[in-house]
């Protein structure tokens, strides 16, 4: 195994050569984190230390407010999954940027956990997270309804004959409401490696090089969920900050990781990105086409993300949803080549979509030698979750393009009653050169050729 201090060996890591490894919070910059928009500043300029970001977290302090600032009482509201703060963030290490999402990362971070976690992971870590999906479009916290009428004089053996399941019953929601009732502060920690790509698959110390994150809030609005009509609320943002792992190496590795930082080597780090975009709105249409622009010539996956407009900035609506839109064929138009050839057919009235449910479990951990399943059973893809889901990897000759131009074309079965807007999410490989005497970064366009 190679080790964690050899920069040019960038599979992964053996810490049998570290002496200490010892998290320390980072603090955020801003003197004034109130606003709604705020955006927060990390600066790590100790240039001397060696930091294991890949094993980093970045922790939030939540807490739900009434609009005037007023604690709430048994009011029946919650965060939405995960906490929905960060709307946008950025990674830049020395002068160069590595990664960036400018908007609705708290939406793409739900996509990919619902698609990567599995339900080991989602009943420990992810918890963590306050990752607790939600089972329903509903903020109905009752797991059990009595059909029928309940009087006085209704016989203990008629209450429980017709006592049944709710099929209205929120989980997630109850569970995520067991944190924040009464205003409590809720603390949610998530690894840097779930924010930043860069961070799953480099897993080596970075040093000799000043870091920077940076972390814009999202809209109170698409952080809770209420079915309170009369009340607004807010999210209070007590607490954020870093918790990052520095490493003090054994001194017999200490002197091969400095006479490592000597050599004069440029070092190719290679990772998967995400990056999401937002549509258009389109008007009731019941068919269309939208051009998805990619920031590299190699993309190897497309994620779809269907939902109507009233969800968005709209505490009354779950935002973390989505909506199938009554959806019965789409494509994609990769370089005027159709992909897939044979166009994903649905029906999601009739709970007839198999072949895109597949899709989703292929795009999470489910591979040819295993099957992890994912967070989204076959019921709740349709009602709560319809992630459609194109894995270009198997299409490089056209994806490896310059010019490259990706049209999502679909069919819907009636003009919807509701305007709507698609979620792209692109996963692309992305590449850089870093040479590790000089700490110069430089950014590589990908191409194949």
């Amino acid at each position: 195994m190679n080790k964690i201090f050899e920069l040019d060996n960038t599979d992964y890591y053996y810490d049998d050569d570290i002496e200490s490894f010892e998290y320390r919070e980072v603090r955020q910059e801003n003197s004034d984190n109130s606003m709604e928009n705020a955006t927060y500043h990390f600066f790590i300029q100790d240039t001397n230390a060696n930091i294991l970001y890949s094993n980093g977290y970045l922790q939030q302090k939540l807490k739900i407010v009434n609009d005037n600032g007023t604690a709430i009482a048994g009011d029946n509201v919650a965060l939405v999954n995960g906490g929905g703060l960060i709307n946008a963030n950025r990674f830049t290490l020395g002068t160069t940027e590595i990664e960036s999402n400018i908007n609705y990362s708290a939406l793409m971070r739900q996509v990919l956990g619902l698609m990567h976690f599995t339900p080991d992971y989602s009943s420990s870590e992810a918890t963590n997270m306050l990752f607790y999906i939600d089972t329903s479009d509903t903020a109905d916290r009752k797991p059990l309804k009595h059909n029928g009428a309940l009087l006085d004089t209704t016989k203990i053996t008629d209450f429980f004959k017709n006592l049944g399941t709710n099929e209205k019953y929120n989980q997630g929601f109850t569970e995520r409401r067991k944190f924040t009732k009464d205003s409590k502060t809720v603390t949610i920690w998530v690894p840097l490696k779930y924010v930043f790509d860069f961070f799953r698959e480099y897993k080596k110390v970075i040093t000799g090089l000043q870091v920077k994150f940076e972390f814009q809030r999202n809209n109170s609005q698409n952080m809770v969920y209420t079915d309170e009509q009369a009340k607004n609320y807010k999210v209070i943002v007590e607490d954020l900050s870093l918790w990052l792992p520095y490493v003090r190496f054994k001194n017999s590795a200490a002197a091969k990781f400095n006479e490592l930082r000597l050599s004069d080597k440029n070092v190719e780090i290679n990772w998967n990105q995400h990056s999401i975009v937002k549509s258009n709105i389109f008007m009731k249409n019941s068919s269309g086409s939208y051009t998805i622009k990619a920031t590299s010539d190699e993309v190897l996956s497309l994620y779809v993300i269907p939902q109507y407009t009233d969800r968005c900035e709209n505490a009354k609506q779950n935002n973390m949803l989505f909506d199938n839109l009554d959806m019965i064929e789409c494509h994609l138009m990769i370089n005027n080549i159709k992909v897939p050839t044979v166009s994903y057919m649905m029906d999601f009235e009739k709970g007839d979509y198999n072949r895109l449910y597949t899709s989703l479990l292929e795009s999470g951990l489910n591979t040819i030698t295993s099957e992890t399943g994912c967070m989204v059973n076959y019921s709740n893809f349709g009602k709560l979750y319809p992630i459609i889901c194109f894995n270009l990897a198997h299409h490089q000759n056209y994806t490896d393009t310059n010019n490259l131009m990706i049209e999502f074309n679909w069919k819907l079965r009636n003009n919807p009653n509701k305007n709507y807007v698609f979620y792209f999410i692109l996963q692309e490989r992305k590449k850089c050169y870093l040479n590790i005497k000089n700490q110069d970064i430089t950014m590589i366009k990908t191409l194949k050729l």
